[in-house]
């Protein structure tokens, strides 16, 4: 009996964590083309504005059109996983496991020392860096054991210009009971935003890894559907 109700607790956390990755969006999903054009015309607009105020409010006005921030966040919380899934699997009898192909192993780094995961890619002639960097000095506690805490994330272009600045914040909350810790994303703070194609590609990253791990979780989803009617068999027939 012991074990069957492990396997319902170990299936509600698994249902949780998985369902965790279809939460309903504030805003309606733009597609690739909708994203060129929108940067067209904010690019367009802001070059007939003298107001330093009044671009950058266009520029904000683009970013949560976008859901920019919360679709880095989203991102930076999957690939996070990935060198540590690569390294850990690298001695096993099928290879290192890599779980995106978006996304290649030589262009994601993993900086401990620094404590930044970095994006790598280039577009023509320029190349880029995605930084995200865990700002430890900024966190604080609740009194319902939330860490509030922030990512700086930076876009730089050809090592120098920064094309992109953001602080994301996210709140996190830790259950003693089932051992288990909920990350929550709060909201971003734009500070720099200089649109491009280095934006549209982003943005078609994020939206590819996004459907690859919702194949993934199908797959775990049906994996544990099938061994929890199994236990029940065997413990009930």
């Amino acid at each position: 009996m012991d074990s069957v109700i492990w396997v319902i607790i170990i299936g509600v956390i698994i249902i949780v964590f998985l369902n965790s990755n279809k939460k309903v969006k504030s805003r309606t999903e733009v597609s690739q083309n909708d994203i060129s054009l929108l940067i067209l015309e904010n690019n367009k607009k802001v070059s007939m504005l003298s107001d330093e105020e009044k671009i950058k409010e266009l520029r904000l006005v683009l970013a949560n059109k976008l859901d920019l921030s919360k679709k880095l966040y989203d991102l930076f919380e999957e690939i996070k996983r990935y060198p540590g899934l690569y390294v850990n699997s690298k001695d096993k009898a099928d290879g290192p496991y890599w779980p995106s192909t978006a996304i290649k192993t030589d262009e994601l780094i993993e900086d401990k020392i620094n404590k930044e995961l970095i994006y790598n890619f280039n577009i023509q002639e320029n190349r880029y860096k995605l930084i995200f960097k865990l700002d430890k000095e900024s966190a604080s506690w609740f009194m319902d054991d939330r860490n509030l805490n922030k990512y700086i994330v930076k876009v730089l272009e050809n090592e120098a210009n920064v094309v992109y600045k953001d602080n994301l914040i996210f709140s996190e909350s830790y259950c003693e009971e089932i051992g288990w810790t909920s990350y929550d994303f709060n909201n971003g703070d734009v500070e720099i935003l200089k649109p491009g194609e280095w934006l549209e590609h982003l943005i078609k990253i994020s939206n590819q890894i996004k459907d690859e791990v919702e194949k993934i979780n199908e797959v775990w989803k049906e994996k544990y559907e099938k061994d929890r009617k199994e236990e029940i068999r065997k413990n009930f027939l």
